[in-house]
């Protein structure tokens, strides 16, 4: 008989375990031998479930040992547009629908000097002034011939184009200072010159009447101080 405790070999008879001194109970079966006989078929239940996991592995295909990380990979994505997507920008330029109204682009404007207005014909003493302004001009540059394209009448007659500019004085600026409107083809002036004596500094001032007349060939001056 067996102890149920240690189990030592004890005699039939014995009453307590020879070995550890526990009370012994007739017609026990040997502790050591039950304890080995169940880690042995724990055991071999353990080999067939390890043996069997190897032999299904085995037998799988590829497919149905894809690792983790690559499963969601595998997974098709949405139906999207063939090409690059989510980097392409809207196309621009498409035509509108239907009911929509387009805006043109704005175009550059550039901001021009506005050219000034012709003088009106019927504005007399503006062009009585356009020629006497001119006439003036060509004065002071000593310039006969252009001096000559504005005289009319005995002022045209007399007037001689290579005495002009050899005046003894020094002619600085001829300005028109006011006009009197005489009748409807005649208009008087009065120009203020400044001038100096050719062996002084000093600056005289003096008023000087000229008289323009309109005639078939436009206005034209037809009396001047030198030409009366």
């Amino acid at each position: 008989m067996y102890c149920s405790q240690c189990g030592a070999k004890n005699d039939e008879a014995a009453r307590f375990c020879s070995s550890c001194g526990a009370a012994m109970q007739p017609g026990m079966a040997p502790a050591r031998q039950t304890t080995g006989a169940t880690l042995a078929i724990v055991a071999a239940l353990v080999v067939a479930v390890i043996v069997g996991g190897v032999i299904l592995y085995q037998r799988s295909g590829p497919a149905d040992r894809l690792p983790t990380e690559d499963v969601g990979a595998a997974i098709p994505a949405p139906d999207q547009p063939s090409g690059e997507v989510g980097d392409a920008e809207p196309p621009t330029g498409l035509a509108p629908t239907p009911g929509e109204s387009v805006t043109p682009p704005e175009e550059a404007t550039t901001e021009t000097e506005e050219e000034p207005s012709p003088v009106p014909a019927a504005d007399k003493v503006a062009e009585a002034t356009v020629a006497l302004e001119n006439y003036l001009a060509a004065d002071l540059g000593h310039d006969g011939a252009e001096m000559a394209k504005y005289l009319g009448g005995q002022a045209a007659a007399r007037f001689r184009p290579e005495v002009v500019g050899q005046e003894d004085l020094t002619v600085h600026s001829k300005q028109i200072s006011s006009h009197t409107v005489k009748d409807a083809n005649t208009i008087v002036f009065v120009v203020t010159v400044k001038w100096s004596p050719s062996d002084s500094d000093e600056v005289m001032t003096d008023q000087e009447r000229y008289v323009v007349r309109r005639t078939d060939r436009g206005w034209k001056i037809t009396s001047t101080p030198e030409y009366p």
